[in-house]
């Protein structure tokens, strides 16, 4: 199983949903919004049910060229916390997500259109597997808009443009198992 993956305001193992830097110019100052995350959902792909909660707040900041679309993202967290739960034995794993990240949309997020984005930072950590930290760059598209206007990108399972530091092929399931 693929590491899931967290990304603007949607989670989705496999696949991410998501939103870095672009033209010079821009036409108003940065719109910063902060929302909280309470995302929770369950997946079979292990042979059993595991349970997925994420609560925390992110923090987007969004830059917008002369015609107001967002060519530039910039994400975080403060006391974003992951849990995976098997559901049968109550097996859990939790970790903090400590990764922020840029997305750079060109000339501008419309849908359908391409993003480059940054990770950076510890995305993942399982026990007896170390961090997965370091350095990540992957292209998507743009999906969807959250109703603030944060672009929503979805990241399909690739390999990356670029790859630094320390990524563990992790396995989720055998540590739940």
């Amino acid at each position: 199983m693929k590491r899931p993956r967290f990304i603007a305001s949607a989670w989705v193992a496999g696949a991410a949903l998501f939103s870095f830097a672009g033209p010079a110019a821009a036409a108003a100052p940065p719109q910063h919004i902060t929302f909280p995350a309470d995302v929770s959902s369950s997946f079979d792909d292990c042979g059993f049910v595991v349970d997925f909660v994420q609560t925390g707040t992110f923090h987007v900041t969004l830059w917008r060229n002369e015609a107001g679309l967002v060519f530039r993202e910039q994400d975080g967290g403060s006391s974003v916390h992951q849990t995976f739960t098997r559901e049968d034995t109550g097996k859990t794993i939790s970790m903090v997500l400590a990764q922020p990240s840029q997305a750079d949309y060109g000339s501008g997020a419309v849908l359908g259109s391409p993003v480059r984005v940054t990770f950076v930072g510890n995305a993942f950590m399982l026990p007896g597997v170390g961090a997965d930290a370091g350095r990540i760059v992957v292209t998507g598209t743009v999906a969807d808009f959250t109703p603030e206007g944060v672009p929503l990108v979805l990241l399909p399972d690739q390999e990356p443009l670029f790859l630094a530091g320390h990524h563990p092929d992790e396995d989720l399931c055998a540590a739940l198992s």
